[in-house]
């Protein structure tokens, strides 16, 4: 403001001598009046001692008034010129706190719709659903290399490119996002592909022993048929001599459950073999599924 105040102070001097030329021309006027009563003086030197002496007083005097009310005005002007910068750096100080205040709130609602948008991103992300721990590490990358992009725009100058690299990483990396969401979709497909095989290896399973179980009911009826045959042949010999006829078709009662037990035997040896291999079956599947 100092430097103002001499800027304008100087200035206004010169300006003042511009724009007032008849108080110029009446200073030097003045100025030469006085240099040319003192060429007088000089010239036309009275005889008397004590003119010699009052004559250059009364000169410096009116030299020191005359100073005076230069001073004076000089003062008075430059008064003036203070208010009047004072009322520029007033006014430019309004400005420049109007301004502030625009920029300020131009501040305030880029930082609102950011927030909002950043909301809107975050929902639509959260109602998204799919590949979260993908996403969310992806996110992050996304948030690293957006922070890395602010930091390069503030570099841009000299920093173009590295803010090409970082736009490869970035892209690079929602590439890599979009194949783990697929790499994903497809491991789900194939677990539901395995569920779907353990579901029909179970049903398969539960026919297993449904089948097991009517063997061995049959093999329980073939041993209790067995044990009455057994009985039914004591009887049978304690009366042989008196039942021979009975005893010829007990023979061929025996003969024919005999092979009825040979085949229930048969039938026993099948199905357990058959579900040997069925849970060889599952037991290999179940590997197969837990190394998927």
């Amino acid at each position: 403001m100092s430097f103002l105040l001499q800027k304008r102070r100087g200035g206004g001097n010169s300006k003042r001598h511009l724009s007032n030329p008849g108080r110029s021309s009446n200073s030097f006027r003045r100025r030469s009046g006085e240099a040319g009563g003192q060429v007088q003086q000089m010239v036309h030197r009275p005889s008397a001692a004590t003119a010699t002496r009052q004559q250059p007083l009364q000169t410096v005097q009116n030299q020191q008034q005359n100073k005076q009310n230069q001073e004076r005005q000089d003062g008075v002007i430059s008064m003036a010129e203070v208010m009047e910068d004072l009322r520029v750096l007033e006014h430019q100080q309004k400005e420049t706190e109007a301004l502030l205040t625009n920029q300020k709130r131009l501040k305030k609602q880029k930082i609102e719709t950011l927030a909002s948008e950043e909301q809107a991103l975050a929902s639509s992300k959260y109602q998204n659903g799919e590949a979260r721990a993908a996403v969310e590490k992806h996110r992050q990358i996304l948030g690293d290399k957006t922070r890395e992009i602010l930091a390069l725009e503030a570099r841009r100058a000299s920093g173009s490119d590295n803010l090409k690299r970082v736009d490869f990483k970035l892209t690079s990396a929602l590439a890599t996002g979009e194949r783990i969401r697929s790499y994903r979709h497809k491991i789900d497909m194939t677990m539901l592909n395995l569920r779907n095989v353990a579901e029909k290896l179970d049903k398969q399973k539960q026919k297993s022993e449904v089948d097991l179980k009517n063997a061995e009911m049959r093999r329980d009826n073939t041993r209790h048929k067995e044990n009455l045959l057994v009985k039914s042949i004591a009887n049978f010999r304690s009366k042989a001599n008196s039942l021979a006829e009975d005893v010829i078709r007990v023979k061929e009662s025996i003969e024919n459950y005999k092979t009825d037990r040979a085949n229930a035997q048969h039938m026993e040896a099948s199905t357990k073999f058959r579900v040997e291999s069925i849970v060889a079956e599952i037991m290999s599947d179940r590997k197969r599924y837990e190394e998927v």
